[in-house]
């Protein structure tokens, strides 16, 4: 299968996040007249697909949707405050606790802690400063590099952002709003504990298979079309037995080990091969 690669924009590095699997993802997208993004976290799938009549993004984290709010809503003030933020393994400490009485602020440490963590894991305060030895990137550090370049481009999610509809709903309550026979609903949940290297790097988990099978309960019957991501698992596959599976193109794992991810998604349409990007 072909795979046409988009220039794509991010805002946040995020655990779990999509990036690199977005040109595979959307390939398998059916057309829709409503995008919902059931946990958008770094909103990357939303920021980076063709827009819909109606794009939804949905997320319970509190410091996801205040700084998409703050981005959107207060943009100068908080792009200020991030040209003036340096790339500081203790300005990166000072940035924990996250939240802040002042959203402008909250908002600052909550891309702060992703940008300048590894692999956007500075949600935790065990996790630490993504330092750099001697890599360099554009004439500076790379990690300073890409910090600037984050910044810099944060102008482009704004444009987008501007579309978008931003939810903080309970994902059951979610699908039942928004469940309609136009509605595409992509779904990526915290991935299961067992299959992860790195345990509880988001704020708000799955702690056990229950949660799992309650999120399967709440797309079985729905009139909406479903998208899930996950690992491959015997679990998972036996979760979702009766939908369509489809195991993307691995890339390397680049935490500590060169594993590869086997991502995989399950769909409840029939797969129409259609790019829509």
């Amino acid at each position: 299968m072909e795979i046409q690669k988009i220039n794509k924009i991010s805002a946040i590095n995020y655990f779990g996040g999509k990036y690199q699997w977005l040109e595979q993802l959307y390939n398998f997208f059916p057309e829709h007249t409503h995008f919902l993004d059931l946990f958008c976290g770094s909103m990357t799938v939303t920021l980076n697909k063709v827009a819909s009549s109606l794009d939804t993004a949905n997320d319970l984290d509190g410091s996801v949707i205040n700084f998409f709010k703050v981005l959107r809503e207060c943009p100068d003030n908080l792009l200020q405050q991030l040209q003036l933020t340096p790339v500081s393994r203790q300005e990166y400490k000072d940035c924990y606790p996250i939240y802040s009485e002042d959203p402008i602020e909250w908002a600052r440490r909550f891309f702060v802690r992703c940008r300048m963590s590894f692999q956007g894991s500075g949600l935790k305060e065990h996790t630490g400063f993504n330092a750099c030895v001697n890599t360099t990137e554009k004439g500076l550090s790379k990690n300073v590099s890409k910090y600037l370049s984050a910044v810099e481009r944060l102008p482009e999610v704004i444009k987008r952002l501007k579309r978008i509809q931003i939810e903080s709903l309970d994902y059951k309550e979610c699908v039942k709003k928004y469940d309609n026979n136009g509605t595409f609903i992509y779904v990526d949940p915290p991935y299961e504990l067992r299959m992860r290297n790195y345990k509880k790097w988001y704020n708000l988990e799955f702690e056990n298979d229950n949660d799992h099978i309650d999120l399967r309960d709440s797309l079985t019957g729905i009139k909406s079309m479903a998208m899930v991501s996950g690992y491959e698992s015997d679990f998972y596959k036996d979760l979702y037995k009766d939908w369509e599976f489809i195991k993307l193109r691995p890339r390397r794992h680049s935490m500590k080990n060169t594993k590869l991810q086997e991502e995989c998604i399950w769909v409840n349409y029939p797969l129409v091969k259609k790019t829509l990007f």
